[in-house]
């Protein structure tokens, strides 16, 4: 089999792949970890795991309006256009629902608002998407770092601002590479 390198431009001219993009100037990601789900995988069994939180975790992002971009095993990437609310809601229904479920698996869980650009690679029915933007990696930072609270819930700066349902807790997190994030953990503004 040989392969040939195609430029873009080929590519949707000759009919092989599509490709497209799409900027939102103000999106939401939320990027969700399922903690310890290998361990159970390995320990349960995939015949009798009681949980598979794929499902869970997808049905609480629609219901709230957002889109999973990516998955990959027991992580995801969520994106919600223009409502940083809903996708707040969105982590905090994941992070209960998880709790309750018969495995009790834990969520980590970064937030971050800004501007992003996914790229659709691939027939419209099933489409390789990659996600570029500074939100989304500041979303991936801060769900690395948000096992150690609870909720296991982290939220960039400019995520809490736009909030109108939640105000943020300040926290400072102290990476090992030395790096220092400023974060917040979102606490309803109704209770």
């Amino acid at each position: 089999m040989r392969f040939r390198l195609y430029h873009r431009s080929e590519m949707a001219r000759e009919g092989e792949l599509q490709v497209s993009s799409k900027v939102y100037s103000n999106a939401t990601v939320l990027i969700v970890d399922v903690a310890g789900f290998i361990k159970v995988n390995e320990v349960v069994g995939p015949p009798r795991l009681l949980l598979n939180p794929s499902g869970l975790i997808r049905s609480t992002v629609l219901r709230h309006g957002g889109d999973v971009v990516q998955s990959a095993g027991d992580s995801f990437v969520c994106v919600f256009d223009g409502d940083c609310d809903a996708a707040i809601e969105a982590g905090v229904g994941v992070v209960s629902e998880l709790k309750a479920a018969p495995n009790a698996l834990k969520a980590r869980i970064g937030i971050a608002t800004g501007q992003l650009i996914i790229t659709s690679i691939g027939d419209a029915a099933r489409p390789l998407r990659s996600i570029t933007g500074v939100p989304f990696h500041l979303a991936s930072r801060l769900q690395a770092e948000a096992a150690k609270l609870e909720p296991p819930i982290l939220i960039c700066p400019e995520t809490a601002r736009a909030s109108q349902r939640f105000e943020g807790r300040p926290t400072t997190i102290y990476r090992s590479d030395g790096d220092c994030i400023k974060a917040f953990v979102p606490i309803s503004r109704s209770q």
